[in-house]
Parts: C-alpha cells; structure tokens; sequence
C-alpha cells in the first residue's frame, strides 16, 4: 500500500509563528519520541493563505 494513514493540520499566523511551533521543545521532543519510530516517511506541505 503506498498511501498514508495521519494527517494533520497546523494553523499559525505566521512564518515566526510556524518556526516557534517548529522549534519548540515539546513539538520537537514529541517528533523524536513519538512519531517517528512509528512512520516510515513522512511528508510536509506548506500553503501559505491571501
């Protein structure tokens, strides 16, 4: 099967805003810890709105 089973949708004001979710601790702890020993790949889109 070559689909994918989560997604997800994060909405933030800004680009400052979108490294701050990127950068902080818990987000990045939970990336490490929690996802990605249970994916094989991951991808990311980035949509930026008017």
């Amino acid at each position: 099967e070559d689909g994918y089973d989560v997604g997800m949708l994060i909405i933030v004001k800004d680009e400052e805003d979108l490294q701050r979710y990127l950068d902080h601790p818990i987000h990045r702890k939970a990336k490490t810890e929690v996802l990605l020993p249970l994916v094989e790949k991951i991808v990311v889109y980035d949509f930026k709105s008017p």
